[in-house]
């Protein structure tokens, strides 16, 4: 399973990555995609993750430690700059952060692969295919 938080809790426009609809769109053909956020989020996930099999809508549906087990579990953890990225670096689980050049030095983490924005659905397909291996 990818595990997707595609949207902070807060600051939502200063570190949205307008390409998780084509992405999750690519990865929902060879795994199962979660998407986790807040309950506010909710909405916006489901225009990105509908009409699409395998995918599953958790915002608003988890605690802090239902979260930390989904991360825990999950092959891959795609985020922007998110708690859950600073999560999944704790609990070692792969992650391709699509971050701003400002926040890069900030979120630098053993297992944090980091993509720059701007960047492309390609760019970001490539770190997720060099991360899985």
């Amino acid at each position: 399973m990818i595990l997707i938080s595609p949207s902070p809790a807060r600051d939502y426009d200063k570190r949205r990555w307008d390409g998780f609809n084509n992405l999750v769109r690519l990865l929902s053909s060879w795994y199962a995609v979660w998407v986790v956020g807040t309950k506010n989020q909710y909405g916006y996930v489901s225009t990105i993750i509908e009409q699409m099999p395998y995918c599953k809508n958790l915002c608003g549906e988890t605690n802090i430690h239902e979260l930390a087990h989904l991360v825990r579990d999950a092959e891959l953890l795609i985020t922007v700059n998110t708690f859950t990225m600073h999560l999944a670096s704790a609990l070692n689980t792969p992650c391709v952060a699509i971050v701003d050049a400002v926040s890069a030095p900030i979120v630098a983490h053993p297992n944090v692969r980091q993509v720059i924005m701007p960047c492309t659905v390609d760019e970001v397909m490539e770190a997720v295919n060099e991360t899985l291996g």
